[in-house]
């Protein structure tokens, strides 16, 4: 327990033949919490054409539009992933369902400022 070395490892040997949205996901999620979201980044975008199916690479694109916009603070670049994962697969839930979320955050993000600045307007006025 604990050798994460010995796990990214373990990994790694199946990414050179036959890689998977499990094996590059859970390699991602751990150079993500060793704080090694560069390496996470390129882990990612170096697998998108190497997956061989629909699932794997909707996975990878979701996974990597999280890594955007959780520390790299990238809401386009996310928006742009989550928008191949939905191309890969158009009728997959979960890449509907993170677009929408997403959409969700962002107008959060838009509408935060103003419902502030109303309040104050308010108060002035009371």
């Amino acid at each position: 327990l604990g050798n994460f070395e010995s796990a990214k490892r373990l990994w790694r040997l199946p990414l050179k033949s036959r890689p998977t949205a499990a094996i590059v996901c859970s390699l991602g999620e751990q150079l993500v919490a060793e704080r090694n979201v560069n390496d996470a980044r390129d882990l990612y975008a170096a697998n998108f054409g190497q997956l061989t199916t629909n699932k794997d690479r909707t996975e990878v694109y979701l996974a990597a539009a999280w890594l955007e916009e959780k520390h790299f603070d990238n809401v386009d670049r996310a928006a742009q992933l989550i928008g191949h994962a939905i191309e890969e697969s158009p009728g997959n839930s979960r890449a509907l369902v993170a677009l929408s979320r997403l959409e969700g955050r962002l107008n959060r993000r838009r509408n935060k400022p103003g419902r502030g600045a109303a309040r104050k307007r308010l108060s002035d006025v009371c």
